[in-house]
């Protein structure tokens, strides 16, 4: 029980009689002659609606004179009806029980309640004396028997927290000794520790925000457990006792730690005050930018060290700030390099063996590490933003990254030349009625394998495909290898400077529009951006733009890189949703990123009729001394190539056409519908618009859905109506678009789960087809 219980019981029990023996009271009074009980009588007034209080008229608050009293108890009050059989409690502040005793010397105002002592009954102590909350929390006789220390401050402190204590539970009290600093935390909210960090953040509107009690008990508990007091010390004093680290300050530290972005004023503090010249400074954000900008200047001094050399240094590098790594200062992002120096070790170490062997072990060593070593380069560079960050990582990748990156693209390039190319012909086949091929241009290897972790990650089925993309690795030969239609496809011997393939049936340039006609002959839908919802038996369908912001944007590719990852996975859930039992995920080829630019390698503008990043077309006649590749398309047909990771145009970030791990090696994947996925398939029979309001039914809803429309399927911030709302038990729902400006504009209609888990989405128009 709590404590307002114990006190409510207390006062209805000191009206209990014999009705044998005794006529029931007419009432109690409730003497507090120093009013310590006055701060809870508007709680009290809302338990016990016979709660009747003496001051001014005012009847709303059940408040007035004594004659006021006696008529409402006598049920004369027209601004007043007494419970039903229950006793009314008087309580008389600034009025003692002696007050009431000496009727000759009472006040004229309380004579009219001086007669009720002998026909009600008194809330008194066993000994008669009024109960103060001192006695009623101390006293085995009628109170609550708990530890209550008496000396000024706590008697202080338990006044002011009196409102505050009314909720305790008493049973957890009686195993506690009360004193100042409990009855403080009790007014300050308990987390103190909290509390002072906001008072840090900002010390004038925290005390704005305080009653004088709640100040007055913050004040006292850092006097008592910080020896600091927060009137007259300042935050600054507060700071320099976190930085030095005080041990009565260290649960502060520990605090901030747990959510530093919540309190992001600290650091500004700390940066105030003057470090101390100790060999342990983490506490203090100029330490950590000492240690960021000492790490700068050994990332760029990587440049001109030997590969071993430069992996050594960044090996030791890692181990020396690791710590950093887990530190406030990673959490707030202020230890970019740190962070990043975590993935540039990863590097440095998985890539003391180069990927060679077969063409099947490179298959399985991409599949199992290599891919791991590209995406940990993504990653360093994703935690820098500055301009000399960037440029410090980007000499790191260029010291130990583009060795072996040059390396095993030679290797691969060798063993091309010794037996061939993997050329695949075949396309997977399909065993499922409903199906739909879905291309991502440029999701390279490392990029496809995060794909599919997210995937699976969305109750989707995965059957990885690994494949060898077509040469040169360009998207001009890559794509059309890769299509259900690509028997209908051939090289010409003549004009191949841009690496097209002609159609076969009438030796016209594969161009889009007629690649989309050939798909529709061939009785394939063609999905458009805005048509995921399209019904039919094979489709094809495109998605992402990697390759195009690739060539674009070049390193910044990086800072889109889960962006794209996101918008795919939406798109193949939207897929689903619209009934294709499976999808195929095919992807063209891949590509190498390499900050400052590739190596530049020189070829003749004599000796070629176009020169691309990685590769080339040969004028007819040209002698040519370096090795020649076929064209996937015309195997009389031959094409130069850039040796290793080497670009013919320089300064180039992003590129692809020639023969590398990256850039050749693809995974291509079959996705299907979870068993999960299926039990919980749901079907819309009806959506109508009127006017802004959507109303839907669905059919098999076997759970608790939710109603919701919003502009992008799975961000739940991108919603615009009113309120989500849950589905009624024959299926059946609407829901209302409260903003005009969105009238006309696509959204999807969106069924989610109890955990907001997207069950179904579905295009539609707001206010529906015009």
């Amino acid at each position: 029980m709590k404590v307002i219980d114990h006190i409510i019981n207390s006062l209805k029990s000191s009206a209990n009689y014999n009705p044998e023996s005794s006529t029931k009271p007419s009432c109690i009074l409730w003497t507090d002659k120093e009013r310590k009980w006055e701060p809870i009588i508007d709680r009290l007034k809302t338990n016990l609606n016979e709660v009747l209080v003496l001051g001014e008229y005012n009847p709303e608050e059940r408040i007035g004179p004594a004659i006021w009293i006696r008529v409402a108890i006598a049920g004369k009050a027209k601004e007043y009806k007494l419970p039903y059989g229950e006793i009314p409690i008087i309580y008389l502040p600034g009025v003692s029980r002696q007050d009431l005793r000496a009727i000759e010397q009472c006040p004229e105002e309380l004579k009219p309640l001086a007669e009720l002592q002998y026909r009600g009954v008194i809330w008194s102590q066993i000994n008669a004396r009024d109960w103060t909350l001192l006695a009623f929390l101390k006293s085995n006789r009628g109170g609550l028997g708990l530890d209550v220390s008496q000396d000024e401050d706590s008697l202080s402190a338990m006044d002011r927290a009196i409102v505050k204590l009314l909720d305790e539970n008493v049973e957890i009290l009686r195993g506690m000794h009360l004193d100042k600093d409990f009855f403080n935390s009790l007014i300050s909210g308990k987390d103190i520790d909290k509390e002072m960090l906001m008072w840090l953040s900002n010390p004038d509107y925290f005390k704005e925000e305080k009653t004088k009690e709640e100040w007055a008990a913050f004040n006292d508990i850092c006097i008592s457990r910080f020896g600091f007091n927060a009137e007259t010390d300042g935050v600054l004093l507060a700071a320099e006792k976190i930085g030095n680290k005080d041990s009565s300050w260290e649960s502060i530290w520990d605090r901030f730690c747990e959510a530093p972005s919540k309190y992001e004023a600290i650091p500004n503090l700390l940066t105030k005050i003057v470090m101390p010249l100790l060999s342990d400074n983490e506490r203090f954000p100029q330490w950590n930018e000492q240690e960021e900008s000492r790490l700068r200047k050994e990332l760029l001094n990587l440049d001109g060290l030997t590969e071993q050399d430069a992996k050594n240094e960044v090996l030791r590098l890692e181990k020396e700030h690791g710590a950093r790594v887990s530190s406030v200062w990673s959490e707030l992002n202020e230890a970019p390099l740190a962070c990043s120096l975590k993935h540039l070790g990863f590097v440095a170490s998985m890539t003391k063996l180069d990927i060679k062997g077969t063409f099947k072990d490179i298959e399985s060593i991409q599949d199992e590490v290599g891919w791991k070593i590209d995406y940990a380069v993504i990653d360093a560079y994703k935690c820098v933003i500055k301009k000399e960050d960037v440029e410090a990582i980007s000499k790191a990748i260029r010291a130990i990254y583009l060795p072996w990156l040059d390396r095993n693209a030679r290797n691969l390039q060798s063993l091309v030349r010794e037996n061939g190319y993997p050329v695949n012909k075949e396309i997977h086949p399909q065993n499922t009625k409903s199906y739909c091929y879905c291309f991502v241009d440029g999701l390279r290897y490392d990029i496809a394998k995060k794909l599919k972790e997210r995937l699976e990650s969305s109750s989707i089925k995965v059957k990885q495909n690994i494949t060898w993309a077509s040469l040169p690795t360009v998207t001009a030969t890559c794509k059309p290898a890769i299509m259900p239609i690509n028997e209908s496809f051939i090289g010409d011997d003549i004009d191949n400077s841009d690496f097209n393939p002609f159609i076969k049936d009438n030796n016209q340039p594969a161009t889009y529009q007629r690649i989309v006609k050939l798909l529709i002959d061939q009785d394939y839908i063609v999905i458009g951006k805005n048509q995921l919802d399209v019904k039919g038996d094979k489709a094809w369908y495109e998605c992402g733009n990697i390759d195009e912001d690739g060539h674009n944007l070049g390193l910044r590719i990086i800072s889109n890189i889960d962006r794209y990852l996101n918008d795919i996975v939406e798109e193949i859930e939207g897929l689903f949703m619209a009934g294709w039992e499976s999808i195929e995920l095919v992807t063209d080829h891949g590509w190498l990123l390499m900050p400052l630019g590739l190596p530049k390698i020189s070829l003749p503008n004599s000796l070629s009729e176009s020169k691309w990043g990685r590769c080339a077309s040969i004028k007819p006649g040209s002698v040519f001394d370096e090795a020649l590749y076929p064209w996937y398309w015309n195997n009389t047909v031959h094409f130069a190539l850039a040796d290793g990771v080497s670009c013919y145009r320089n300064g180039i970030e992003y590129t692809h056409g020639g023969i590398s791990i990256q850039e050749c090696l693809t995974l291509n994947m079959t996705l299907t519908k979870s068993e999960e996925q299926k039990a919980r398939e749901i079907f819309i029979t009806d959506v109508v618009w009127k006017g802004m309001r959507c109303k839907i039914a669905v059919e098999d809803l076997n759970e608790q859905a939710f109603l919701d429309i919003r502009l992008k399927p799975v961000l739940a911030e991108s919603s615009i109506v009113m309120g989500i709302k849950e589905f009624k038990k024959d299926g059946t729902n609407s829901v209302v678009v409260d903003d005009d400006s969105y009238e006309a504009k696509q959204a999807y209609i969106v069924i989610l789960d109890k955990n907001n888990q997207v069950l179904f989405q579905q295009i539609t128009i707001v206010g529906g087809e015009v």
